[in-house]
């Protein structure tokens, strides 16, 4: 984009900023304009934001768009890097066109035989409450940026890969399809219920999916952002795989102190640490034998994970 071409704002060149003085403002992004792709070299708080069709925005590493009011998204917000969209409304999706959001997530995991657990930050189309991971989960080996065309993962299933692991060496990546599972009021290991890439999975809730064996492997999510206020009820005495539904981070002491009704004020992160990367057995392709450590967040610091555990003997 031309940063020279920037109209009305607060910050450097015109652009949009984090200054008060935006903070009412509408960001319209216009291909008619000379802001054919706009990009945000500086975080910007205005009061809504409206991408018009065949035009982008881009959001640079490290910076953010936070608005209050609506997103009528008519064109595409490429997030790049660490890069965030946040809605801060409460109310119900404030979220209009058929426009898509692009956000990368990126695996760490070397094991082929290990699972990541993911959730979607997204959904395939507007006024969706479910998302299929075909859908909406795509090869990001070539990191979102201004021109990054993300490609669709190959999935495999029992009759193609008869090993069921992942592959980072073809193009583009491919997934067997078989260890995408979600787990939602469970009690039992027989409570996971296998969803692939086309089984439909409630905004909100989270899946497993085991690594290529690449670190780290990047994905793109390419769809209608989720906002507002999304609600889930998880019945006493089980257990459910769920994660963070929105395109941005959250605020770790927060969410202690929203919920110190309910937690004992410490959050816990398995790492898995010292396994081999080409083992199944030994190190635990099923329930047994993971090796690794718990990191700890509290409303004052975080522990590292340096204490490696046998199981889950470290919680």
């Amino acid at each position: 984009g031309n940063s020279n071409a920037w109209s009305g704002g607060a910050g450097a060149n015109n652009a949009p900023s984090a200054l008060a003085a935006d903070a009412a403002k509408v960001l319209v992004i216009d291909a008619e304009t000379s802001l054919t792709n706009a990009t945000l070299t500086s975080s910007a708080e205005v009061g809504c934001l409206w991408v018009k069709s065949n035009s982008v925005l881009v959001v640079n590493n490290n910076t953010y768009i936070s608005f209050p009011g609506k997103l009528i998204l008519d064109g595409e917000i490429k997030l790049v890097g660490s890069a965030q969209l946040i809605q801060t409304h409460d109310s119900p999706s404030n979220v209009e066109g058929n426009g898509k959001l692009y956000v990368d997530q990126k695996s760490y995991l070397p094991n082929v035989y290990r699972y990541n657990y993911w959730s979607s930050p997204v959904v395939n189309a507007l006024g969706n409450t479910t998302y299929k991971v075909g859908d909406v989960m795509k090869d990001g080996t070539q990191p979102t940026a201004e021109r990054s065309v993300p490609k669709n993962i190959t999935f495999k299933n029992y009759a193609q890969v008869s090993d069921l692991n992942g592959d980072y060496t073809t193009d583009p990546i491919s997934i067997a399809n078989y260890w995408i599972f979600g787990y939602f009021n469970g009690t039992t290991r027989d409570d996971w219920t296998q969803k692939k890439e086309s089984g439909a999975i409630n905004i909100g809730e989270g899946y497993t999916m085991k690594s290529t064996g690449k670190v780290p492997q990047n994905y793109t999510f390419v769809g209608t952002p989720n906002d507002g206020t999304i609600t889930k009820t998880v019945s006493a005495g089980t257990t459910s795989l769920i994660g963070n539904p929105y395109p941005s981070t959250l605020n770790a002491s927060k969410f202690i102190t929203d919920n110190s009704n309910s937690l004992d004020g410490t959050l816990y992160f398995w790492e898995h640490k010292g396994e081999s990367t080409t083992t199944s057995q030994v190190e635990g392709h099923g329930e047994f034998g993971y090796i690794g450590g718990y990191s700890q967040r509290n409303i004052a610091m975080g522990v590292a994970a340096n204490s490696v555990t046998a199981g889950t003997a470290g919680i």
